[in-house]
């Protein structure tokens, strides 16, 4: 276990031996540069110094040089290189010759032997004692004629190490300074970095470990090395190699389970396409049993029609001889059960015709005024039998002629129609158009039969909105026929695009409303 930890915390001190080296050269080089900088500005500093020294010195070097005063001379230059800031001064006659000197003692490096520390301390040595020479001219005012006489030359020299003397004490307090903020940092650092690094790092590795751990218990199929191996994977021994062995241990393991998916999938992709086949031909024989339905249903229609319509027909015929009031009353009843049958068998057969249908409109143009009149000329004997009144009103902005699915529209109608007449005893069902809105193109209808005649209870209105509803069996006995009149209305309405709605009261009678746009 402490070799574990030892380990893991190899990540930390890493990093702070790393970051260490970064600051300290990063340290040393700002400090060098602040070095430098003390450096130039003393020297910049001496510079002036000097200047105003020979400012200073200039008239009485002139005189002393004019009067040819050599002692005076000698002590004066002994007196400027005393002061330390000057190594050496020069005084030259108008032949270039050293008229008077004075020289700073320097004492010479001993030798030094062989070797590289040796080369650069020799090398410091030279660059500290390497002069740098003032010229100044000397000139004496020459009275006779009223100008300045050149009379010789002042030879000032300096080296680095005067600077150096003068800028020790800063630059130790530049270095000093330095080297304490690189030391507080350091501690800074290394605080930072084993709370917020290494411990994290090692819990860290810590829940790695034990994630390999649960996927070795999890899993059944493959075998994970153990983690021991883990650190022999790679070539770090630190936390992040861990982690990195860990996270390659369960990529493996992953690929191995990748792999199972796959071949899952296929196997499924099989079974899902075996099974699509199954469906498919299930659909086909469906759709085959349903299409030799409906075509059994057209053609018991159509059987059961032809002789329906030879009965009627028949009656309408013999009514027109000599009867007596009882084979009358006999004929009429014949006729009006023959009747109400062909309207069942009518029924049935849209009924078959419309699982065939698809919802879809077919555009033509519509003379909807005709088709109205002409449902109700074909109602009107059976509303007259009923003493029921048919009206129609037409909105003055209603178009002559529209485009959209006549037929479906014309059927809609004919079977709202005939719902408000079978439920009504009497008084008047309405037929009436308007138009809700419209533009150039569009115009949205609103188609509304109205009748007087039992209403529908809430329940009842719920029922025949729903998806295939219709109203209760014993009203559809009751009042004859199948009941699915409403149920062609949706399905016509769907067709296009319209929506059916109803407003009821029982005993007031009802209100159904095809809402539909068509093209104008």
């Amino acid at each position: 276990m402490e070799r574990e930890m030892h380990k893991r915390q190899s990540l930390a001190k890493t990093l702070i031996r790393a970051i260490y080296l970064i600051y300290f050269v990063f340290a040393l080089l700002l400090t060098l540069a602040h070095v430098f900088y003390e450096f130039m500005t003393e020297k910049e500093q001496m510079h002036e110094e000097i200047h105003h020294l020979y400012s200073t010195l200039d008239d009485s070097i002139a005189h002393a040089l004019w009067n040819l005063d050599e002692e005076y001379l000698k002590k004066l230059l002994a007196s400027i290189v005393e002061e330390n800031t000057v190594v050496a001064i020069r005084v030259l006659d108008d032949e270039g010759k050293i008229f008077a000197h004075a020289d700073h003692l320097i004492v010479p490096p001993k030798n030094q032997q062989a070797g590289m520390f040796h080369f650069f301390v020799s090398f410091f040595r030279e660059w500290k004692n390497q002069d740098t020479i003032y010229h100044f001219p000397v000139q004496y005012l020459d009275a006779e004629r009223g100008v300045n006489k050149e009379i010789g030359k002042i030879l000032i020299s300096t080296t680095n190490q005067q600077v150096l003397q003068r800028a020790w004490s800063s630059l130790w307090f530049t270095i000093l300074s330095a080297m304490i903020k690189t030391f507080f940092l350091w501690l800074i650092m290394y605080f930072v970095i084993k709370k917020w690094v290494s411990v994290r790092l090692t819990t860290l590795t810590s829940g790695v470990e034990q994630l390999v751990s649960s996927f070795q218990q999890v899993n059944q199929l493959t075998v994970l090395p153990d983690l021991k191996e883990i650190e022999q994977i790679g070539h770090h021994q630190d936390e992040v190699g861990i982690l990195a062995n860990a996270f390659i241990l369960m990529e493996k393991e992953l690929q191995i389970r990748e792999k199972a998916i796959i071949e899952y999938q296929k196997d499924l992709e099989k079974k899902v396409e075996s099974r699509t086949l199954e469906l498919n031909e299930m659909v086909d024989e469906l759709e085959k049993a349903l299409s030799a339905k409906a075509d059994f249903f057209s053609n018991v229609s159509h059987e059961l029609k032809t002789p329906m319509n030879a009965i009627v027909g028949f009656s309408d015929l013999l009514k027109m001889t000599a009867l007596t009031e009882k084979q009358k009353g006999y004929l009429d009843r014949v006729s009006v059960a023959s009747n109400h049958l062909i309207r069942l068998i009518d029924d049935m057969l849209e009924f078959s015709l419309l699982e065939q249908q698809e919802k879809k409109a077919e555009i033509s143009d519509v003379f909807l005024h005709i088709q109205v009149r002409e449902l109700l000329q074909l109602y009107q004997e059976t509303a007259n039998t009923k003493n029921i009144k048919l009206a129609t009103h037409f909105e003055m902005d209603v178009p002559e002629v529209i485009f959209s699915d006549g037929p479906k529209i014309k059927k809609i109608i004919f079977h709202l129609l005939g719902n408000a007449i079978k439920f009504s005893a009497g008084g008047t069902v309405v037929i009436s158009v308007c138009v809700q809105k419209k533009n150039e193109q569009i115009a949205t209808l609103i188609i509304a039969i109205k009748d007087q005649g039992i209403g529908l209870t809430s329940k009842d209105k719920e029922r025949i909105l729903a998806e295939a509803g219709q109203l209760d069996g014993s009203l559809a006995r009751k009042h004859g026929g199948l009941g699915l009149g409403l149920s062609f209305c949706r399905f016509y309405a769907q067709a296009l695009n319209g929506a059916l709605s109803v407003e009821s009261e029982v005993g007031a009678g009802s209100t159904f409303t095809f809402k539909v746009d068509v093209a104008i």
